[in-house]
């Protein structure tokens, strides 16, 4: 994917060549995008949201967190993301 850059005289300017720069864009690509800036904000080891649900329900010891943890899902383990050139 290839950087572009756009100089606007107003906000409403930048506002619509951005949507219009959106819509160009394949699915794909914008899945590609969105992914890059989740790995940006986010970067790897990232936490496994669930687990704090675990250790918070294993933590007040009650019968009824303890039966739900017996139906939350294992955790799975995912293969490595692949990268693509470019």
């Amino acid at each position: 994917m290839e950087r572009v850059a756009h100089k606007s005289r107003s906000p409403r300017e930048a506002q619509a060549w951005e949507i219009a720069q959106y819509q160009r864009m394949t699915p794909a690509q914008r899945v590609y995008a969105a992914r890059l800036l989740k790995e940006r904000a986010y970067p790897p080891p990232r936490p496994d949201v669930r687990e704090c649900h675990r250790r918070n329900k294993r933590a007040t010891a009650r019968p009824k967190d303890l039966d739900d943890l017996e139906h939350l899902p294992a955790k799975k383990k995912r293969p490595a993301a692949r990268r693509r050139k470019g």
